[in-house]
């Protein structure tokens, strides 16, 4: 599921709440404007396994949003039995056009696999460019490390 399935579910909440797509992309905080946003990021999140970076992307917000709006609405649909209502409307269309809601937990797991991947790569580019300069240096800054990182036989005990 792609940026297509995103504006799917931005179209459907769009419909279904009369608010535009301008306005679910637009500056305005209101409750009549805000909440139909915050339920399409919600379920963006659910259905497209894409990372709340993404997702706040395809809404012209930053991931902070993505991660109030997905709060609000799980604190509201056990709190507010018609946002229950309109989300479970919303999910069984969803279902209806081959959606599929992914695991928040997976989706998490994910999402921490993708950051170290990419603070990795970070690493390595300064790594790289630190051992042209002084190659030495490194060696002796990675073997620190990694002694740093070693479980002595009393720590293992402890885990």
């Amino acid at each position: 599921m792609a940026n297509n399935t995103i504006t799917r579910i931005q179209e459907l909440v769009c419909n279904r709440l009369n608010v535009t797509l301008k306005q679910l992309h637009g500056p305005r905080r209101d409750r009549p404007v805000s909440r139909p946003r915050h339920i399409a990021m919600y379920l963006a999140w659910i259905y497209t396994g894409k990372s709340q970076g993404f997702i706040a992307k395809m809404f012209q917000r930053d991931r902070t949003s993505v991660v109030h709006a997905i709060q609000s609405i799980e604190y509201l649909m056990e709190k507010d039995q018609e946002t229950q209502k309109i989300v479970q409307a919303l999910k069984a269309e969803i279902d209806n056009i081959g959606g599929e809601a992914v695991d928040p937990h997976e989706q998490v797991i994910g999402a921490s696999v993708v950051m170290v991947n990419e603070a990795i790569e970070v690493i390595k580019t300064a790594l790289i460019a630190q051992c042209r300069k002084d190659p030495l240096a490194v060696v002796t800054s990675l073997g620190q490390i990694a002694k740093g990182c070693q479980l002595t036989e009393e720590d293992s005990h402890d885990h």
